[in-house]
């Protein structure tokens, strides 16, 4: 399958995933999801790796694509094939299910599922836990800014 599915680094330090469409003064990121890095930690509470971990980028929005300048540009690579799944669920789940891009990912809102999606079930104990209290942050909202 052919898409447009790009990370982009950019000069401030962020890395985003999106479809992406070069102009000649900017770049285009549709549906923009921000790439962050969680620390795995040892028993001993030594860093031992990083889990990547996408989160919505345009939150305080109604707008589904940021515009880049070219000058903020580090670099930018294909997205993995074997990531699309997972980055055109986090869109449909972050943006609406009513969009369409190039990959066939609509789901249908009548759709039942009695159990929960594979990716939850294959998370760590780790991973669950990390998921449970940003959930926790994000709904005590204590003095916190999300992005």
């Amino acid at each position: 399958m052919e898409t447009n599915y790009k990370i982009v680094n950019l000069i401030n330090g962020l890395n985003i995933v999106g479809d992406v469409e070069y102009t000649p003064e900017e770049i285009i990121v549709k549906f923009p999801l921000e790439v962050t890095a969680k620390p795995i930690m040892n028993d001993d509470g030594n860093l031992v790796g990083e889990h990547m971990v996408l989160r919505p980028y345009l939150v305080m929005t109604d707008d589904r694509e940021v515009f880049i300048d070219q000058f903020s540009v580090v670099s930018s690579c294909s997205l993995s094939e074997r990531l699309y799944k997972s980055y055109e669920e986090m869109v449909s789940n972050v943006y609406d299910k009513t969009i369409s891009l190039d990959g066939n990912f609509y789901k249908n809102d009548d759709a039942v599922d009695d159990e929960l999606p594979e990716e939850i079930q294959e998370m760590s104990k780790e991973e669950l836990d990390y998921l449970e209290e940003q959930l926790d942050l994000i709904a005590s909202g204590k003095d916190k800014t999300f992005h």
